[in-house]
């Protein structure tokens, strides 16, 4: 009978530690889950943020161009720098 004992403690062990597993499993899903919605609002508000950065710029561009609206018809070389200008605010807006 000894044998048949230590079979059906096995038995109960096994399906203990299989109840313990799929309760592991069902809670690290869940946070998995919580993650990935975490990483979406992150990517949301990054994106918002960036296209509130790319507004002011237009709103930048745009407000130098009000300034000195013949600066860029004078000469090409002039609206290149201009752009160059704009395109040193983009990157620090991008940090």
């Amino acid at each position: 009978m000894s044998f048949l004992d230590n079979l059906k403690e096995t038995t109960k062990n096994l399906g203990g530690k299989m109840a313990e597993t799929a309760s592991d499993l069902k809670e690290k899903a869940s946070d998995k889950i919580e993650i990935e919605k975490l990483k979406m609002k992150i990517s949301s508000a990054e994106s918002d943020i960036k296209s509130v950065y790319t507004e002011m710029g237009k709103k930048l561009f745009q407000s130098t161009c009000r300034l000195r609206p013949r600066a860029y018809h004078k000469t090409p070389r002039r609206l290149g720098e201009e752009q160059l200008i704009v395109a040193q605010i983009l990157k620090i807006f991008q940090r």
